[in-house]
């Protein structure tokens, strides 16, 4: 490890960690799609297998940089990224979360994230990824970011369900 790298401090690597942080995954906000529906337990299932990959994978981080195998600033780049991660994975971890689809969303996008880091760690220091990544999206994930329900379609059909109650009040009169 160099001097420089040394000297760079935290505020200088969380500044090239969210440099390097791709635009599509800093504003996950602007492609959510707002209101998806899924089932909570479905919402915990997918959040745990990507959680569960990412601990693996810091595990594989640290035990690289203990082998002098990656420098000390990607391992400290990777721990803000990592922490970033732990603190999203702390708030949204319940199951009240699970009704809005964007929240799944930005863990598919912390998800494509770690597989970044997966293949930044694998050129860094071959071999030193063990663990495999979360399963690609799928049941879940997918109603949430496409094919679930919308708080949009549920109103229309809410609206057509009561202007129904209403004629048929009319004609039983």
């Amino acid at each position: 490890m160099s001097r420089s790298a040394h000297a760079l401090g935290l505020a200088t690597l969380r500044a090239a960690a969210a440099r390097s942080t791709p635009a599509r995954h800093r504003a996950s906000s602007d492609r959510a799609h707002v209101g998806a529906i899924i089932s909570p337990t479905d919402y915990l299932e997918r959040l745990g297998q990507i959680n569960t990959s990412i601990r693996l994978l810091d595990r594989d981080y640290h035990r690289a940089y203990r082998e002098h195998r990656i420098s000390r600033e990607l391992l400290e780049q990777w721990n803000i990224w990592f922490g970033d991660w732990t603190e999203f994975y702390a708030t949204n971890n319940t199951w009240i979360s699970g009704f809005y689809g964007g929240t799944l969303q930005q863990a598919e996008e912390h998800n494509l994230r770690a597989r970044e880091w997966r293949q930044r760690l694998e050129q860094s220091a071959p071999g030193a990824v063990t663990a495999p990544g979360a399963p690609t999206p799928g049941g879940a994930a997918d109603r949430a970011t496409g094919g679930g329900f919308d708080l949009t379609k549920i109103a229309i059909a809410g609206v057509v369900a009561i202007a129904g109650v209403v004629a048929l009040g009319r004609v039983l009169r």
